[in-house]
């Protein structure tokens, strides 16, 4: 839904600077084809390329092209061999200016704590995805029912942990499809591990054990955004979400 303001900022800092841009998405072939159809210029690449070795051979291309280029985005061969996802190295944001995203979370919601002194420390929210594709086969996703593979319990751990200390903070955004099938043996390894993280993630209304959300939240839990698209079980089903309405209504009660 952003790739059209995606193209004008594109052209701007085209326009405005001349250096190579590369967009990123998780759409299938969408990102590229969308810009084709378009007729949109000054993104040089447009890539799906989620893993290191495909990353790394996008931005390899990217510093081929020339500076001030303006034309649409090039085709590119992605490398198809890749590191098994515990091997992947510990995402790194020393790039950013980490500083500028740090929050004071009760300064952002000042109406509610009106006596608040600004005393509190800030809070910086690192992102981080552990889960990969989905099994699930809802009728309007573009990646469902595809091969759902995660890193193991024991990496996410030592993940968190480098990063917590790296960049000093607890907290983390998981962007993930869902966390469903994986979260009950992540959620026991972060208890055992005693890392004292943050964190939240997409969870789906699928029926599950009982004890698992209370379970999330002694690991770190703070919150889980949860899809409801609709109330109406003979849309669900349409749908294929695998759950009716009143699996939903249990879920979001229990969280």
């Amino acid at each position: 839904p952003q790739m059209g303001v995606t193209a004008v900022i594109a052209f701007e800092l085209k326009r405005r600077f001349g250096k190579p841009i590369i967009l990123g998405g998780m759409c299938g072939d969408f990102p590229r084809g969308y810009l084709l159809r378009a007729g949109a210029r000054c993104v040089d690449i447009a890539t799906v390329a989620n893993t290191p070795n495909a990353i790394r051979a996008a931005f390899s291309a990217l510093r081929a092209l020339p500076d001030g280029r303006s034309e649409p985005p090039v085709d590119i061969r992605l490398d198809g061999s890749d590191l098994h996802l515990d091997d992947w190295p510990v995402p790194d944001f020393s790039i950013f200016r980490l500083d500028d995203y740090r929050r004071d979370p009760y300064l952002t919601d000042s109406a509610r704590y009106p006596g608040y002194d600004g005393a509190g420390p800030r809070q910086l929210v690192l992102g981080y995805n552990f889960v990969f594709n989905c099994l699930y086969a809802c009728s309007f996703c573009t990646v469902a029912r595809t091969e759902q593979v995660s890193r193991s319990p024991e990496k996410v751990v030592r993940d968190l942990a480098a990063m917590a200390e790296r960049f000093d903070t607890l907290d983390f955004a998981f962007m993930d499809t869902q966390c469903n099938l994986e979260a009950p043996a992540l959620s026991k390894a972060l208890i055992d591990a005693r890392l004292g993280v943050r964190w939240s993630d997409s969870y789906r209304c699928a029926p599950s054990s009982p004890g698992i959300i209370e379970q999330l939240a002694r690991s770190g839990c703070v919150g889980l955004t949860v899809g409801v698209e609709s109330a109406s079980d003979k849309v669900l089903k349409r749908m294929v979400k695998g759950y009716s309405s009143k699996d939903a209504t249990r879920v979001v009660r229990e969280i």
